[in-house]
């Protein structure tokens, strides 16, 4: 009754008068002490406990047994106190737990069922973390040391995990972290194509696409190169050939251009003439220079599609630019100082150039050979050339001058670390081999070891050489797995090659001249390489890996 019990727990009320008030008010508490933070001890057990303690409860299955239990309905809770067992009245919503199985069981208009099995219909959750918090943005988060999803018993036996995005031009992607800093990313990205990207903290770069349309994958880069050895052998068992240049210049930088076909050289003497161009390294044309200064160093940028080239001297432009080799643009450098190399990252998207001169400040950076900034420095060395590994993500410079640290580093070409150099030679060049992982430098002193090597950037070795020449150059060619390095001295063997950087033999040069410069075309399957002396015949060329009767 309404004024005699409370509606859903059936708890005893005082009434008006009445005697005795703590009998009622004490069996209200008790039924309190059952049903608030309800425990029972198990839902299994079918007969009655001999000596139960006070306190203890029980939800009964069927054919429940003993004096007490027998014939109570199936489901009833039985709780025991001061030698009674009384059954409590529970409510449907109420939450029990279960102490032997250590889970809980609602309470229903139908009976008892597994809080897991209750939860089965719970939807539209704001958020649920699992080991960890979720929060607003992350609103399902999970900690684990594995998660494991599988298509269900009896099925077909299919699993399908769906990403949907809700606009063409959003993104819908997998990130791949290291401590919650994203390092890769898969999915659309902005478009329909199927995109993979890479990130070593400080820039992004797309490795692979998937055109949506053909199907096709587009990758980044080239796979490693696996070096054809009898092509190899071919290149380094056979002598070099000379080439006829269109002026005696002093030919001090070459580089080559896959996506035009055509090796670039430029020149420290000369009058408005101080570049020349080959499409086969055996013809040379002389194109017009921007100005004449004394051009150190060209590289090719096929992310700009142009060729960039600076000096050693000039008032305000001692860089160029060309699209073709052909003509060529003055830029604004950002410091009058000794230019001496010039390189371009696809990674960093950046051009850098290292100087012989300067104070604090022998470096300048690029992202279009435009517009150049000058950047500090870590030490006023001679610093010579420079060199990006994509791999190793650094920028490395290496410098004639300095007492044990004549190499430096960067990730970004802005912030730069000085190295330990292996000796205080006179570094002149580097090459980087992403086959092999490794870093060479050239010098043009030093007693039977002129080479250093790294793998790493950081730590370098010493490597015996053939000759104490005066080595200038270095280049690396992954199709056939060979370096490759000329020098200014030396009688008809100025060139070294070695496969792996470290064993060197030498090669038997076309002619005794100063060789400054020598680049690696993987379309023609030669090296080439320029001198600032010589009459008549200041480029060289091996023989073709392609074709043994082409240049051979």
């Amino acid at each position: 009754m309404p004024d005699t019990q409370t509606p859903r727990l059936n708890l005893a009320l005082l009434a008006a008068g009445q005697s005795q008030k703590h009998i009622t008010l004490n069996e209200a508490l008790m039924r309190c002490d059952a049903l608030i933070h309800a425990r029972v001890l198990s839902v299994s057990v079918t007969a009655q406990p001999a000596t139960p303690a006070n306190g203890d409860a029980y939800i009964l299955p069927s054919g429940a047994v003993g004096a007490d239990w027998a014939g109570q309905p199936n489901g009833a809770m039985m709780r025991y106190d001061t030698h009674l067992w009384e059954g409590i009245n529970v409510p449907a919503g109420a939450l029990v737990y279960v102490a032997d199985t250590q889970s809980f069981v609602v309470r229903t208009d139908t009976g008892w069922v597994a809080l897991e099995s209750h939860l089965k219909a719970i939807d539209n959750l704001l958020r649920l973390g699992i080991g960890t918090g979720a929060d607003s943005y992350n609103r399902l988060a999970l900690k684990s040391p594995a998660a494991l999803m599988s298509a269900e018993d009896g099925g077909s036996g299919d699993f399908s995990l769906a990403l949907n995005r809700s606009a063409d031009d959003a993104e819908v992607q997998m990130l791949w972290q290291s401590e919650y800093e994203t390092r890769a990313l898969l999915g659309l990205l902005g478009g329909d194509d199927l995109t993979l990207k890479v990130s070593d903290g400080i820039s992004w770069r797309e490795a692979l696409r998937v055109n949506h349309v053909s199907g096709r994958v587009r990758f980044a880069s080239a796979p490693f190169k696996s070096p054809n050895v009898v092509q190899r052998r071919h290149v380094a068992g056979q002598g070099w050939l000379n080439s006829t240049t269109p002026a005696d210049h002093d030919w001090m930088g070459l580089c080559w251009s896959p996506e035009l076909g055509r090796f670039c050289a430029v020149a420290a003497t000369g009058t408005g003439n101080r570049i020349m161009t080959s499409e086969d390294g055996v013809t040379w044309t002389q194109r017009t220079s921007a100005a004449d200064q004394s051009w150190m160093s060209v590289c090719w940028s096929a992310e700009t599609a142009q060729f960039c080239a600076v000096a050693a001297t000039g008032t305000g432009n001692r860089v160029m630019t060309s699209p073709d080799g052909v003509t060529w643009t003055a830029r604004a450098s950002a410091a009058d100082h000794n230019w001496s190399s010039v390189c371009w990252s696809p990674e960093r998207h950046l051009f850098c150039a290292v100087a012989a001169s300067g104070t604090g400040n022998r470096f300048m950076t690029s992202p279009d050979g435009a517009v150049w900034t000058a950047r500090t420095t870590p030490a006023d060395l001679d610093w010579r050339n420079v060199v990006w590994a994509a791999e190793i993500g650094l920028f490395v410079a290496v410098a004639s001058s300095g007492t044990g640290s004549r190499i430096m580093t960067s990730p970004d070409g802005l912030s730069w670390t000085l190295r330990a150099s292996a000796a205080d030679y006179d570094w002149q060049c580097l090459s980087w081999s992403a086959e092999l992982n490794r870093l060479v430098a050239v010098a043009s002193s030093g007693s039977g070891s002129r080479v250093m090597t790294s793998d790493d950037g950081i730590t370098w070795t010493l490597r015996t050489t053939s000759a104490d020449l005066d080595w200038r150059s270095v280049s690396w060619a992954a199709e056939i797995g060979l370096f490759c390095a000329v020098a200014s001295s030396g009688t008809g063997n100025r060139l070294m090659i070695s496969a792996d950087g470290i064993n060197w033999s030498l090669g038997v040069s076309a002619a005794d001249k100063g060789w400054r410069s020598a680049a690696w075309s993987p379309e023609l399957g030669l090296f080439a390489a320029v001198a600032n002396t010589g009459t008549g015949q200041r480029a060289m060329t091996s023989v073709s890996a392609h074709s043994f009767n082409y240049r051979s």
